[in-house]
């Protein structure tokens, strides 16, 4: 049971990876700006943006390039409200959600 759990969660935990670190630090967003929770916040968000992002890709047969990049691009507007839109304006996000 340990295990099945360990093979799933693993590639959704490495994937959530690759997008933190290609958003947050190649892309460069804020990250020097950054506390402890921040950092724990952002990754949850990336945990979640990267497991829906690999539940959709499995769920619609992601093998062509078209349904690929409509992923991306689910996955661009996902990232673009929770987390480019947080670090520009932290007092209003609720409300601009």
């Amino acid at each position: 049971m340990l295990q099945i759990f360990r093979q799933r969660w693993t590639a959704r935990l490495l994937f959530a990876l690759l997008l933190l670190i290609a958003g947050e630090v190649i892309a460069w967003q804020d990250a020097a700006g950054y506390d402890i929770p921040d950092w724990l916040a952002v990754a949850v968000i990336y945990v979640a943006l990267g497991a829906i992002t690999l539940d959709l890709m499995v769920r619609f047969h992601a093998s062509d390039t078209a349904s690929v990049i409509l992923i991306a691009g689910v996955f661009g507007l996902a990232h673009g409200t929770l987390i480019s839109l947080a670090t520009v304006q932290n007092d209003n996000l609720a409300i601009d959600l």
